[in-house]
């Protein structure tokens, strides 16, 4: 268990050094797919703003999909912009 732990804190270093993310204490969370309500990212997107007002943590989105949602993924980015 500890060596996955470490693995896992030097991954997500590593990521955020990549990236150029700033260093923070929460949890990163990655979405890869298609932005469309049929994968669930519409639910996703409600609840990353209830998560993202009470918690600390850093969302990364890699997709492309339906223009609504993108345009609701950059309103969250821009009020939640860290």
């Amino acid at each position: 268990p500890q060596t996955a732990i470490a693995a896992k804190e030097q991954l997500k270093a590593a990521y955020r050094a990549e990236s150029g993310l700033p260093e923070s204490s929460g949890p990163l969370l990655c979405f890869i797919g298609r932005l469309d309500s049929q994968k669930g990212f519409d639910l996703l997107l409600e609840a990353l703003i209830d998560a993202l007002e009470e918690t600390e943590m850093q969302v990364v989105i890699v997709g492309a999909g339906r223009a609504d949602l993108v345009e609701q993924t950059r309103a969250i980015e821009k009020k939640f912009p860290s």
